[in-house]
């Protein structure tokens, strides 16, 4: 079984390694014959459409995934807290209600929209690089069951897209939540576009859900707002507050950015001369150079990715 893995792995590498091969011989062939005005024109355009192109599939497929894993390990961390928890009514042989505000990405709550087939782990926070992992409960609003105004932001296109199918809802339909007091639901009110009173306390117990839109645009707020039924939970400490946009983003990355790219370059450098000179098998070359330009890749996604707005 080994020895044809192996096999198979040695004959995936070969083609690799030969189709990259005929790629850049093509390449050099099209360089040497075309003038060199027209060549760098559409050189620059390839490569501006080759990044566009490459960036959006990574941030909807590479996204979904790395948001996808992030929620497994999520949803394993509070079904152990929630196994704790005292709930709402208390309980001597359990864990205490919290007494301290929750630490920014740690999981706060599970929401459930049966009508969307939305179901999620909520994290801390409304950053960019939160949102990363689910959606983000608002600092300085109420948890979710909560008095007061709960708000919860999501993404619509990028990373897993928790909100996309958020304009969908209407008004009745029931939105499900679960935090380490007990479990709460809601109905929803309204769906509209709106950017004003979003995260603003309420009298009343509220859930308001936030997105962006048009897709790939996020050029405005899709706001979701639900009512509680029944009594609400009892309030717990909460983070100060926040008055970010849901729509902004951090350019505060760059160094990071530039440090996965420099790293990319040299090991794809280093590859390519190893290639060139026949020190090493190419299959040894792949297999040490592929997971470092991989990992390096994501952690790049990563860190360009808090720059677009957090709910897109």
């Amino acid at each position: 079984m080994m020895k044809k893995l192996s096999s198979s792995a040695a004959t995936a590498v070969r083609w690799v390694n030969e189709s990259i091969r005929a790629l850049v011989a093509a390449i050099h062939r099209w360089f040497t014959r075309t003038p060199p005005g027209k060549r760098m024109g559409v050189l620059g355009a390839a490569i501006a459409v080759a990044a566009v192109v490459g960036f959006l599939v990574a941030e909807t497929a590479v996204g979904a995934i790395l948001q996808t894993r992030s929620q497994t390990m999520l949803a394993n961390e509070f079904s152990g807290t929630l196994s704790k928890a005292a709930g709402a009514s208390g309980s001597s042989d359990l864990s205490p209600l919290p007494v301290d505000p929750p630490k920014t990405g740690e999981a706060v709550a599970i929401i459930k929209i049966p009508s969307i087939g939305l179901e999620q782990v909520v994290v801390e926070g409304q950053d960019t690089e939160s949102l990363q992992h689910g959606p983000g409960h608002v600092p300085g609003t109420s948890l979710p069951g909560q008095p007061g105004n709960a708000a919860v932001v999501g993404r619509r296109t990028t990373f897993g897209a928790p909100f996309r199918n958020l304009s969908a809802l209407a008004a009745g339909e029931e939105i499900n939540v679960t935090t380490v007091e007990g479990s709460a639901t809601y109905k929803v009110t309204d769906v509209s576009w709106r950017s004003k009173g979003m995260f603003e306390p309420a009298k009343e117990s509220t859930l308001t859900l936030v997105t962006s839109g048009p897709r790939l645009l996020a050029t405005q707020d899709l706001v979701a707002r639900a009512q509680l039924v029944g009594l609400p939970l009892p309030p717990t400490p909460q983070n100060p507050r926040t008055y970010e946009s849901p729509r902004s983003g951090d350019t505060g990355m760059w160094a990071q950015v530039l440090v996965w790219f420099v790293i990319i370059a040299l090991v794809a450098a280093a590859a390519f001369y190893t290639l060139r000179r026949r020190w090493v098998p190419p299959t040894v070359v792949w297999i040490l150079s592929a997971p470092v330009v991989l990992a390096s890749l994501v952690l790049a996604l990563r860190a360009l990715d808090t720059f677009l707005p957090a709910t897109l």
